[in-house]
Parts: structure tokens; sequence; C-alpha cells
């Protein structure tokens, strides 16, 4: 960015202390004006979904975690840090699942000082927190590469921290804000390191950025290695010793803070090169929808966004920018910079690349704001002395603008327009600049107010109710203690459970578990267990996403093996099925308490003693949450043996049902073991045949699958014999979907209307209306969509399956799929799917299957005569005792992870992978004890890469005080030492 220091009377510290206190002043009004909607209406910033089952019980999870920490250290004098959890889903390792959103995150480690009854104060707090900081690192970026205007930067920093990707992830995704921190002192650092000052600033900040979401720093690492490499470039041109010594120096320093990161980075690292989305195989497309092109003018000064290209900024950001390609031969850096960035959002490759060449996003652009608001410091000044020329060029650019604004179908909103008076309102105030001398003070001010307005003009149309209604999507303080936190299925299973180690699925609230203390079979963090993954993948599992899944979709053997004991519906889950051997202990209102509340409120407000009939009725009614429990009667203990084996190839040749169905008699690992007995993969055939029949004309079946020419089209799949006391099972295996044009229905191929059913003579029936829409829907076509298909058995019984093809968002390149529509002891005939859109379905195959239940009772019965008893779970450990009379594989329905350890009456054994997912052990006949030990992966070796760069960091430390004191001292010999510039007072 351009560095010539602007000389002063005051000296720049002094000016610096002034700047902060007004920039605090500052951000305060903004920030209430901003999110006024959320504190008149009462509401948190934690938003319903993600906010609230990822962000928010990660805080509290650890606030909890630090403070046992410390509890133990000074209680006990012992530093225990758990690595695993038991009660994250099935058992996590904790870094695995918390460091995307709080372990290494310096702002979440205060929360150890909140008590939790205050955390929803804190979260909130904590996230307009980070967009203050991420002003203050804008504000040093400026002040550390020589510009001192402070209306400038203070314009600057206000833009950069309530920027749409500001306003938007405050409330959204709060460690998303992170990296508007880290980045502009990333490249303060660079700079620092080319004028050969200290480099403790880049060391600091890239051991911090590391540590704290190695998702960012990995951008983070290829923006700041862009920036490098333009300014080296651009200011030594030809000289390439310079350069590579300079770009080796900066290596250098930043592997030292790479290296006091370590105890975090490479355990991470190496759990997300493991991840199960980073396989996922994408299409190359060379450009995103023309949808997205047209919504670019809007995208760059309003809340709106695609691809997570979030800009918003203000009409003097936009004519700054303007400016700066209008002044020639200046300001070479920036121009490059602008010119990158514009690539980066033009292409989709370059998004990839920067989202690790996994789905094309712009996660990114929270740099490209940082650019754009230095370029208005960068020419705030130049905006105050136009030429004529220059100024007619704004005004004519505002014109032209405002015209795009119109002509581009998906920039012309509302929002985007009332932004639009603002340009030219610059202009006057800038025209005035121009003829007069005097004045200026004011003028910069009403820029200042105008960006102030151009901010919360922004955050009115997405958080207004009157407009975009955000602040609905939020969770209201007053409730979140008294009526949420405990509004779930937790403590009622608590209260039918006797096991010390309960486990239980169905209806299962995100991540509740975790801070209740009591394991479940949902999980759902970024991050997630490739174990489990590999095993869910295998069985075609109904769920299609890798990091966000709720149980085995009612498969009876399935959630029998992973030793669940409990069963929790709510009658509002139409998705939950029973599977078979569960018994009914009993319904509960997970709202009664509040219910009790409100009703004794209710009381005292009415002056009586008890409610009538009615008003107990309403009350219930309206915090009525139901949960029915259901005890599981062939439960599996959390430790439970085999006989047999069949390897991990011989499990592959089987059709995903066989593959569960066997494992209720043998085991599945991933290596052969001595003594015991492997089985051959032969298993019954479980598929049953049937006839497909299309109920409307509207599908067609095909050679591949069924063509669909409108909405919600129907196709019965009639069985060749009827099933009874069996589950039923769906199987579509090699799904493709290419959706269809409604314009291609009239126009198109036959393929897309095999029944020339629309033809020209159709079309000209059409509204002229519904013309213009049909021809609007084809010129912003978006080829990438998700289908999802609806499926009902005959009984009544319904489940839904989501294929997301490969080029989409989240997608994890799944193609199969089975859902199981439940147990039922009553005949069923048929199957019937609906196809949700028009388009092209391609299929292998749709399979059918029944299992029944005949014989489940005894091999759950076989599997549990030798268990692992006196069970207990402590810190990074389970043990216990088995006594076998013969030679068993013992399973520990624990998900596997290579830092497990195992030892068999005190000496170590190998761990085997059983079941492709869970923990087991090869034993001998006779009586044993078992201890299996966690530590994370590479976390030792990650210890002593931070001791390393620590230790690194002093020396450096030392050389370089040193040397500069001894240079300070030659300098200074024989030479009188400068006035200093005046004081502040």
């Amino acid at each position: 960015m351009t560095f010539t220091p602007i000389q002063t009377a005051l000296s720049p510290d002094c000016k610096r202390r002034h700047y902060y206190t007004l920039y605090t002043i500052a951000f305060l009004i903004l920030a209430f004006f901003c999110f006024s909607w959320f504190l008149f209406s009462g509401k948190s910033f934690i938003w319903q979904t993600d906010g609230w089952q990822q962000h928010f019980k990660s805080l509290v999870y650890y606030a909890q975690y630090l403070r046992k920490i410390i509890k133990h250290l000074l209680l006990e004098h012992k530093l225990i840090i758990p690595d695993w959890d038991f009660y994250i889903g099935e058992g996590s390792d904790i870094v695995n699942a918390l460091h995307y959103y709080v372990i290494g995150d310096p702002i979440a480690l205060f929360s150890v000082f909140v008590p939790t009854r205050y955390m929803h104060l804190f979260y909130s707090f904590s996230c307009v927190f980070r967009i203050y900081l991420a002003g203050i690192a804008f504000s040093e970026l400026c002040f550390g590469t020589g510009r001192y205007n402070r209306r400038a930067i203070l314009s600057g920093s206000l833009s950069y921290a309530f920027s749409y990707w500001g306003i938007l992830n405050v409330t959204r995704h709060p460690y998303f804000l992170n990296p508007m921190i880290y980045f502009p002192l990333m490249v303060l650092g660079v700079e620092k390191l080319i004028k050969k000052e200290r480099p403790y600033l880049f060391i600091i900040t890239t051991a911090i950025a590391a540590a704290s979401n190695f998702y960012f720093f990995y951008m983070i690492v290829i923006l700041t290695i862009v920036y490098a490499v333009v300014r080296l470039i651009l200011l030594y041109r030809r000289n390439v010793k310079q350069i590579v010594l300079l770009l080796l120096k900066a290596a250098a320093t930043a592997l030292i803070g790479v290296c006091i990161a370590g105890v975090l980075l490479l355990p991470v690292l190496t759990m997300f090169l493991n991840d199960s989305r980073l396989g996922v195989s994408q299409p190359f497309h060379l450009f995103y929808p023309l949808s997205y092109y047209s919504k670019l003018p809007a995208i760059l000064i309003q809340v709106d966004s695609l691809y997570w290209l979030c800009l918003g900024v203000s009409a003097p950001i936009v004519l700054s920018a303007v400016l700066l390609f209008l002044k020639k031969k200046e300001a070479l850096l920036l121009k490059a910079l602008f010119l990158i960035c514009v690539l980066i959002t033009a292409f989709p490759i370059c998004g990839r690349l920067l989202n690790g060449m996994s789905y094309m996003t712009n996660r990114w652009s929270w740099a490209f704001v940082l650019l754009l608001c230095y370029i208005l410091v960068n020419k705030w000044d130049e905006l105050f002395s136009l030429s004529e020329t220059e100024w007619k060029r704004l005004l004519v650019f505002s014109v032209g603008y405002y015209l795009i604004i119109l002509f581009f179908e998906k920039s012309r909103s509302a929002a985007a327009l009332s932004v639009i008076p603002l340009f030219f309102i610059t202009c006057l105030i800038l025209k005035t600049a121009t003829e007069k001398t005097t004045g200026k003070f004011s003028r910069q001010a009403l820029i200042v107010v105008i960006i102030g307005i151009s901010l919360v003009n922004s955050a009115f149309w997405k958080f207004s109710p009157g407009a975009g209604n955000y602040v609905a999507q939020f969770k209201e303080n007053s409730k979140i203690w008294s009526e949420e936190w405990n509004n779930n299925e937790t403590q009622i299973i608590k209260s039918y459970a006797n096991e010390a180690y309960p486990r239980y699925t169905g209806s299962v609230t995100p991540n509740v578990n975790m801070v209740n203390h009591i394991s479940n079979t949902g999980y759902f963090f970024s991050i997630s267990i490739p174990s489990i993954n590999a095993y869910r993948d295998d069985l075609r599992m109904r769920e299609d996403l890798f990091q966000q899944y709720t149980g085995y979709d009612d498969r009876t053997s399935a959630i029998g093996l992973a030793s669940v004991g409990y069963y929790v519906k709510k009658p509002t889950d139409s998705a939950a099925v029973l599977p078979y051997g569960y018994e009914l202990l009993g319904t509960k209102n997970a709202a009664k308490k509040v219910q009790e509340q409100i009703s004794q409120e209710l009381i005292q407000e009415l002056g009586g003693t008890e409610l009538t009939e009615e008003q107990a009725g309403k009350i219930s009614k309206t915090l009525e949450n139901k949960y029915a429990v259901y005890r599981n009667l062939y439960s599996l203990p959390l430790g439970y043996c085999y006989q047999s084996y069949v390897t991990e190839d011989a499990w592959a040749s089987l059709d995903p049902v066989q593959r569960q169905e066997i494992q209720l008699y043998s085991a599945t690992i991933d290596v052969p073991v001595d003594g015991f007995t492997e089985v051959t993969a032969e298993m019954p055939d479980y598929e049953i045949a049937y006839k497909a029949k299309c109920l409307s004309p509207e599908i067609t079946q095909t050679n591949g699958g069924f063509t669909a020419t409108a909405n919600n089209t129907k196709v019965r799949l009639e069985l060749a014999e009827e099933v009874k006391d069996a589950e039923l099972y769906i199987s579509f295996e090699g799904i493709g979907y290419v959706p269809s044009k409604e314009y291609d229905l009239y126009f198109g191929a036959e393929t897309v209307d095999p029944l020339n059913l629309y033809n020209k003579a159709n079309w000209k029936l059409l509204s002229h209306d519904t013309q213009l829409n049909i021809r609007k829907d084809k010129i912003f076509w978006d080829p990438v969509k998700n289908a999802t298909f609806s499926l009902e058995s005959s009984d009544g019984v319904k489940k839904q399956i989501t294929y997301r093809p490969p080029d989409a968002s989240f997608s994890s390149g799944r193609k199969d799929f089975i859902a199981n529509l439940g147990y039922s002891a009553e005949a069923r005939s048929s199957v019937t799917i609906t196809f949700p859109t028009r388009g092209i379905y391609s299929f292998s195959g749709i399979k059918i299957y029944a299992v029944p239940m005949e014989g489940y009772s005894e091999k759950i019965n076989e599997l549990k005569k030798d268990s692992l008893q006196n069970i207990t779970l402590g810190v990074d450990n389970i043990s216990g005792d088995i006594a076998l009379d013969e030679n068993k594989i013992l399973c520990v329905a624990t998900p596997y992870s290579s830092g497990w350890k195992a030892y068999v009456d005190g000496k170590e054994q190998r761990v085997l992978c059983v079941n492709r997912h869970y923990l087991g052990l090869a034993l001998s006949k006779g009586y044993h004890t078992i201890s299996f030990q966690y530590s994370t992966p590479y976390k030792h070796v990650g210890f002593v890469l931070s001791l390393l760069g620590i230790v690194a960091f002093v020396l450096l430390l030392i050389i370089y005080e040193r040397n500069r004191a001894a240079r300070k001292t030659g300098h200074t010999k024989g030479h009188r030492e400068p006035a200093r510039a005046r004081s502040c007072r």
C-alpha cells in the first residue's frame, strides 16, 4: 500500500491517542444504530441455526472445560487437559470438534471468567468486540504505512468494521470475523519486514492466526503471499535476488510463528487433511451462473451476497476506487491488488483455490473489503482536491452506475437503489471542495457522516422487521435459559435411564448432549469423524452431510450395534420411525418447568389461587414440547464380543443392507487376526422385486430413470409381494439429476419432454407476463440444484433423501443413498416417490429391500453374552474387565481414532478398527483387565514444535535487540540527538 509518511505538527503517537478515542466513540454510536433492532427487540446475536446449535453451545462447553482445567490445577496441583469427550456425539476428540469454533480463539478464552447464566451476553458482546478489533487492526495498518489523516482512517476503519461481511457475521458466524483482525496485521507485518523493522508483529500474528482457525489461516497465508510477491515485484522490479531474499526472510519468520502454534495447528492440520469433505471431487466451472454477475453491482454496495461474496461498501469508497484508476502511473500496488481481487471474484476456480479446492465460494471477500477501505484512506486527500475533469468523471460514473443497477435484473433492488442518492450527495460535497479553499474540515466531516449513514442503511435493510427482518432469526435474551436451554430431550432421557453411560437416538437435538453430559448418535461440527463417515457411507445412510447427522436412520441393526439404549421421538418429527424391539417408557413435556413458571406468574397476575382449565390448557398448548421415550429391549452394552470376523474387502463385496446385517454376528475388521474364524461374505438376498407406475402424465419412465415435466410428480413402486414383520428399505444408486428450464419444455430437445406435452402452440396460450418470467428464468438459469426426494410407504411412513450434485455447496459427492421406511408388523405393498422439480433423473438402480426381524434377538443375545464389565469412563480413558471362555473380538462402541492405545493386563496391544468405526481388541480366553488410553494425534510433536518456536522467537528477539542497540550506539556517537516532536497535552 503506499508508504510516504505525511508530515504533521503533532507526533504520530499523540495523534493516535486522539484518534482511538474518537474511533471508539464513533464505533459505539454506529454499533448502537446498526444493531438497535436487536437491542429494542430483546434479541441476542445467537442465530437460531448454527449460532444456537454450534457456536453458543461450543462457547458454554469451552468455558466449563477451561474452568475444570483450572480447578484441577488449583486444587489438585495437576495440569489435566482432556483430549477426548465421550459426550460429543458417540465420543470425539475435543480439539477436532471445537477448534473451528473456540479452541485457539483468543477472545473465547475470556469466557472462562463468565458465569454460564451470563454467557449469552458475553457471546453477543464478543461478536461486536471482534469488529471493533477489526477496525483497530485496519487503523494500525494505515498508521503503519504512512497514513495519518485521522478522518480518512476513521472513515476507512468504520467502513471496514461495518461492511456487509462484518455485520452479517457479527450475527451469523462470529469466528468468520477473526481474519478481519489478523489479515491487516499480517500485511503490516510484511511491511515491517520490508523496512527491516522488528519482525515481532508478523510472527505473533502468524502464531495467533494459525492457532485460531486453520480454515481462515489457509486463506490468510495465500493472500499474504500474493500481497508480498506483488509488493516486492513493484518495489524491486528486476532485482530478483532481493525479492527472493525478502521472501525467504518472510517465510523463515512465518515459520517461527507457525511453530509457536504447533501444539494446536499440527493436530488440527492432520485432522483437517483426513476430513471426509476434503476428499470430495467437484467438477470444474469456468464461470459462475449469469445470475451471479447480474448481482455483482448490488453486492458491491448493499447487503446482498451470492457464493459468500460479501462487500457492501459505501459510495465514497466506490468513488475513491474509480479515482484510483483516473490517476495514471500512481498507486500501482493498489491497482494491481484491486485487479487481482476482481479476477478472483470473477472466476470460480479462484474461489475454490482459496476454499481448499472444495466448492466454489468467496469466503475470502473480507480481504477485498480491506483493500477497498484502504483505497479510500489512500485517496482521501485527493477526493477533496479534484480537478474539474476528475469530478465530472466521478459524476458520470455515478449516473452510469445508477443505470447499471437499473439494467441488471438481479441488482435492481430497493436496498441497492437506496444507496444511489448517496453517490450524488457525495459528488455534490466533493464539487464544493473543488471550488472552495476553506471549510475543508466540514466537508470531510460530511463525508464521514455519509459513510455512517450508508452503514446504518445497510444494517436497516438486513435486520429491520420492515426490510430483511433477519433479526427474527435470533434467540431472545430473556428466554435463552428459562425456555430454550433445557427445552430438549436430554433431561427426559436422564430421568428414565439407569445406566452409568446411556446413549440414545431418534429426534436428536444437535449438540445438546455435550453440555448435558449424555451420549447420542448425533453430530454437528465442521470437522467430522472420518471413521464414522466411512461407515455411514458404506451403508449408504440417508443423511448426506458429513458434518451433520442425527443417527443411523432408525435402522434396527445399526443403532443396536451402536449400543443405543433409548429412542426418543417428538410427535412432530415425521422422519423418526420407531425401530424394532422398543417399548414405551412414557411421554414427558420438556417445557414443563417453564410451563409451571408461567402458570404461577399468571396466577399472581390474576390474583387467584389456581388457573381455570381453559387458561391452563392455553399455556400447555403454547409451551408444549413433548417427547416419547422408548427403551431398547435388545440393547447391547458399550463393550460386546464376536467369535468371528469378516475382512473389509469381503465386507465391501456385499450390498449395503447385507453389510449391516452381517455385523450382527461377525465383526468387520481392518486386518486379519490369528486364532479367529474368518467367515465368508455369503448373506441372504434381501432384495424385493417391484413394478414402477407413473401416477401422472407429467412424469415418464425412461431407460435410465424418469423425466419430470412438472414439480412434485409421483411414481409408485408396487412390490411383487407384500412385506410384513420386516424393515423396508429403498435404495437409490448412481443418482444423477439435470434440472430442466421451463423454457426448454416448449423449445428444447425431446429428452426434456418425451411425451410432447409442451410445444409452440401451448406457448402462445401463455400470458405475456408468464412468458416473460419463463424467459428470465432461462437467462439466469443456475444448473446446480439439489433434489430432495420424498418417500412414502403404503402404511404412511415418510422419509426424504436429499441429493446434492458434485458441484453444489456442501456436496458430499455421494450418489448412492438408502432410506429406511421403518419396521412394521403389518403388510406393506408399495413405496411412492415424489420427484420435487422438473428435470431428468437418472439412476444406475432403484432397489427395494426387506429385512425380516426373525432371529434378531438371538443374535443380540449372542453378542452380549461376553461383555466388558465394570466399565469406567475417565479422562481420556475407558477401562473394564472381561472373562472369556474362548477367544473373542471385543468391540467398544466408541469411535475409532489413531490416537487410541490399548492395554490388556498392563501390556500394550494393537487397537483394531471394528465394524469400520469402533474400537476393538483381539482377546484370548481367560480373565483380562482392559484399558484404552487416548491422546490427540501429533499433540506431543506439536508441543515440541511450539517449544522450538518459542525458543527461536526468544533468540531472534535477543539478536534483533542487541543489533539494534549496537546500531543505535554507533549511529549516535558524535551526533546531537534530534529535537523531539511536540508532546501531546
